[in-house]
């Protein structure tokens, strides 16, 4: 379920993203996230805004 929604979002998708069409919240969807990282399936880049914490971007591995 995880995938078919970030292969909608070729650019990348945050975690807060991933988390509302599937029901669960940003900090759940980042542990998923952070576990598929740790697996090689999905890279992570940091995503520096003008303000706030940066945020993660996750893209699907090709």
């Amino acid at each position: 379920m995880l995938a078919a929604v970030m292969k909608q979002y070729r650019d990348g998708i945050t975690a807060e993203e991933v988390g509302k069409p599937i029901g669960a919240s940003r900090t759940t969807s980042r542990r998923y996230l952070e576990y598929l990282v740790s697996i090689s399936q999905v890279t992570a880049d940091i995503l520096y805004g003008s303000v706030g914490r940066p945020e993660r971007m996750y893209k699907l591995k090709r």
